[in-house]
């Protein structure tokens, strides 16, 4: 069941990798969802300068990523930009009834601002904002 507290929010990032303001949001169906982080590294055994640099590899870090899963109710508002980051493609046609077209394309240029705001012991919503988010994999279910 959601509720006005539990919400998600997302906005296309232009340029890629520069963080949208989220203005619209919509309600969840689950509460208290975070992502999980996971901070990859580079080991580093290289020398300098004929000697090594430490005893044991060192560690760089690489690209911190997030992974989890968000379920919400499909709406007839806010979801275009979702739904574009989703398939890569979309072409737009019509004055007013508008026809949205989405294709598979490349995704790489889709990348999108998503901001959870889960609802916590006060009152109010504590907001939790990613950027750089890719809609990797998805599922679309009708019940």
């Amino acid at each position: 069941m959601a509720t006005t507290d539990a919400q998600i929010g997302w906005a296309t990032e232009t340029p890629p990798g520069t963080e949208a303001t989220v203005t619209d949001f919509l309600p969840r169906r689950s509460n208290g969802t975070r992502f999980t982080r996971q901070t990859n590294h580079i080991d580093d055994d290289s020398f300098n300068a004929g000697r090594r640099m430490m005893d044991r590899a060192q560690r760089a870090r690489a690209a911190t990523t997030y992974s989890g899963t968000i379920a919400s109710y499909l709406y007839d508002r806010g979801m275009l930009e979702l739904f574009r980051a989703m398939f890569g493609t979309l072409v737009t046609t019509g004055t007013g009834p508008y026809a949205h077209t989405f294709t598979p394309g490349p995704l790489a240029d889709d990348l999108l601002t998503v901001q959870l705001g889960n609802p916590y012991s006060g009152s109010g919503v504590a907001p939790f904002t990613y950027v750089g988010t890719i809609a990797s994999a998805w599922q679309l279910d009708i019940t």
